[in-house]
C-alpha cells in the first residue's frame, strides 16, 4: 500500500475529504501534526513516504517542509514553493519576471513613501499584508483620508511586518474573481467567485458564491504558467478580468478547495491524492 504522510496543524474541510477519499481508494494516509514533532540535530531518520504539506501557518508548513526535505522526503509542495507563495511581494515579482500580467503594484517601508505609491497608483488602492488568507486585513482605501488613518493604525503594530506597505491597483473586474486550483501542471477546476451583497471580497471563506469557470485556452495556459513559475505541484492560482485581460495576483500554496469543489462537482481530494501517489514512485 501507498504511504502518503499529511503534514498539519489545524484539520479543516479539505484535510477531511482527503481522509475519507484516500480510505475510499486504499491509500495509507498518516496525518501528523506538526506542533508534536521534535525537530534535533543532527537528524533522526523517519519513513514518512511523500508528504503533502497542509499546514494553515506559513512558519510552521515552511520549517516542517524543509526538515524533511533535508532527508531527501518528497514535499508537495517544497518549503521553497511555499516560502515564495508566503510572500505576495516575492510572488509579484516572479511573475513580473516570467512576463506574467500582474496588477501594479508598490511595495514602500514607511508612511510617506505609502502616500506617494498611492498618487502614482491612483486611487482607490488596495493594501494587502505580505502574508495572509481569507481577504484578512485586506482594504479598499477611496482617498488620501482614508489611507493616512488605515496607515496610521498600521504603524501602532509592534510587528515589523505591519510597517511594510503593500499598495495594489484595484483592478476594475466584473464583480468577481477566478479561482484555479492546479494539480501537477493542470487546472482540475476552476471557479468564478462571487462577493456576497455589501462586500467586495470574493473569498468563499467569506460566503463568496462559486460558479464554475470555462477559461479559453490562452487564459488556462497563463494560469498553469502562474502555478509553473513559483513552481507550484498543488495550488490555487487567483486571477481577475481586468479591462486589459486575465491578470494573475496571488498563487495559493495550501489552496482550500472547498468552494472549487463544490462550484465544479471536481473530486479534487482524488485528484490530489493520486497525483501524491504518482509522484511518490518517482
Amino acid at each position: 500500500m501507498t504511504k502518503i504522510t499529511l503534514f498539519y496543524d489545524r484539520v479543516r474541510w479539505e484535510e477531511k475529504q482527503l481522509h475519507d477519499r484516500a480510505s475510499q481508494k486504499g491509500i495509507q494516509l498518516d496525518f501528523l501534526d506538526v506542533r508534536e514533532l521534535l525537530y534535533p540535530i543532527p537528524r533522526e531518520g523517519r519513513a514518512m513516504g511523500t508528504v503533502l504539506q497542509r499546514c494553515v501557518s506559513h512558519s510552521r508548513g515552511i520549517r516542517a517542509a524543509r526538515y524533511f526535505e533535508a532527508e531527501g522526503t518528497k514535499v508537495i509542495n517544497s518549503s521553497k514553493t511555499s516560502e515564495l507563495c508566503s510572500d505576495k511581494f516575492a510572488t509579484g515579482l516572479r511573475l513580473q519576471e516570467a512576463g506574467i500580467p500582474h496588477p501594479k503594484t508598490i511595495m514602500t517601508l514607511s508612511i510617506e513613501s505609502a502616500l506617494k505609491a498611492a498618487e502614482r497608483l491612483g486611487y482607490p488602492v488596495v493594501m494587502k499584508p505580505l502574508s495572509g488568507s481569507w481577504g484578512r486585513e485586506v482594504a479598499v482605501l477611496s482617498d488620501e483620508r482614508s489611507l493616512k488613518s488605515y496607515l496610521e493604525l498600521k504603524e501602532g503594530s509592534e510587528s515589523p511586518e505591519d510597517h511594510v506597505y503593500y499598495l495594489q491597483e484595484f483592478v476594475r473586474n466584473p464583480g468577481r474573481d477566478i479561482r484555479s486550483v492546479c494539480v501537477g501542471g493542470e487546472i482540475v477546476a476552476c471557479i468564478y467567485r462571487y462577493a456576497p451583497e455589501g462586500e467586495w471580497r470574493s473569498n468563499v471563506a467569506l460566503g463568496g458564491i462559486a460558479k464554475p469557470c470555462h477559461l479559453d485556452a490562452a487564459d488556462r495556459e497563463l494560469v498553469i504558467r502562474g502555478a509553473e513559475v513559483v513552481g507550484g505541484e498543488v495550488v490555487g492560482v487567483d486571477s481577475m478580468e481586468s479591462p486589459h485581460g486575465l491578470v494573475i495576483h496571488e498563487v495559493n500554496s495550501n489552496v482550500e478547495f472547498r468552494g472549487a469543489a463544490g462550484g465544479t462537482g471536481v473530486d479534487i481530494a482524488g485528484k490530489i491524492l493520486d497525483y501524491a501517489v504518482g509522484r511518490s514512485t518517482k
